[in-house]
């Protein structure tokens, strides 16, 4: 913000008018007094891309003294340092109309939720409280723990100040921010900050743009169970004693005769017949064969006796 000294001119009328040209006249060859003002600049810086599901983001503000002559020749104070994750514009503080309060989570990066102080600026080393967001617009302040943050004169060792901090991305912006042709968001910050020359105070702002999208569905593989085999229980015997039971007398019903079929008689075929055995002759040499060649001696004998006496007494 510019400082710049006005002076204030009254005219009495009843003057003559060439008092008057004489006046401002003399306003006009008096030395104009120098402009001067306190300068600081803003600048959240986040990825140029996030997914939704992002969890863990590093991000950070900075803010730098840009001040200018005599304020410049000093340091410069800052307080009231608030940030804004998500605007549909990138005006600060976020207007009616634009908020975005649920596409990020701001979160520390330090144990206890603590933002952190970047090495090689003016608030190395120091830790910030992480203010409660409002509830409209998402606005919160880092609140420095220990004493303000105080940025050396432009050109000196330390003229600015980086935050880090961490952001989970919650969901897509409802507003679009960008004219690019995905959906973006921009992010705001803005600081109050008084010189130690004329301890003269302005207030900086400044803003980021980020694209958002939404996750991508990666397709998986399926892997196809192979089904288990399932094992096949077999029963173990147990020696249990059988109880055998008793028969139980039934009533045997009585046999009902039925009608048998009368049988076709099959023709028999005649016996063929069989020659009578021929008798067997035993041997003359064997005992067999020696009674029986006497038997017949014997009986042709007996024969031829009988014939010879029937012819005797013929």
């Amino acid at each position: 913000m510019c400082r710049s000294d006005r002076t204030l001119w009254r005219i009495d009328p009843m003057l003559p008018t060439s008092a008057v040209l004489s006046a401002v006249l003399s306003a006009f060859l008096v030395a104009s007094p120098a402009l001067a003002g306190v300068g600081v600049g803003v600048a959240p810086t986040y990825p140029a891309t996030v997914v939704v599901g992002n969890t863990n983001v590093a991000v950070s503000m900075t803010m730098t003294n840009t001040s200018t002559s005599p304020e410049n020749g000093g340091t410069l104070t800052l307080s009231l340092i608030r940030h804004t994750p998500a605007c549909g514009i990138d005006t600060t503080p976020c207007p009616a109309g634009f908020e975005d309060p649920n596409v990020f989570l701001v979160k520390g990066v330090l144990p206890g939720n603590k933002a952190s102080g970047h090495t090689g600026t003016a608030c190395a080393g120091m830790t910030f409280t992480l203010g409660t967001p409002n509830a409209t617009t998402g606005e919160l302040e880092f609140m420095p723990d220990g004493g303000p943050v105080v940025l050396s004169a432009p050109g000196g060792a330390t003229p600015n100040c980086q935050i880090d901090f961490l952001v989970d991305v919650l969901a897509l912006p409802t507003h679009n921010a960008g004219p690019g042709p995905n959906i973006q968001t921009d992010q705001l910050g803005r600081v109050t900050g008084t010189a130690s020359v004329n301890s003269v105070t302005g207030t900086g702002t400044g803003s980021g743009v980020t694209t958002v999208f939404q996750p991508t569905a990666t397709p998986t593989n399926t892997p196809t169970s192979t089904p288990t085999p399932t094992p096949t229980l077999t029963p173990t015997p147990t020696s249990t004693p059988t109880n055998t039971p008793t028969p139980t007398p039934t009533n045997t019903p009585t046999a009902t005769p039925s009608r048998t079929p009368t049988p076709t008689p099959t023709p028999t075929t005649p016996p063929t017949p069989t020659p009578p055995p021929i008798p067997v002759v035993p041997s003359p040499t064997s005992p067999a064969g020696i009674v029986l060649i006497l038997g017949l001696s014997l009986s042709i004998g007996w024969m031829l006796r009988r014939v010879g006496r029937a012819t005797k007494s013929r």
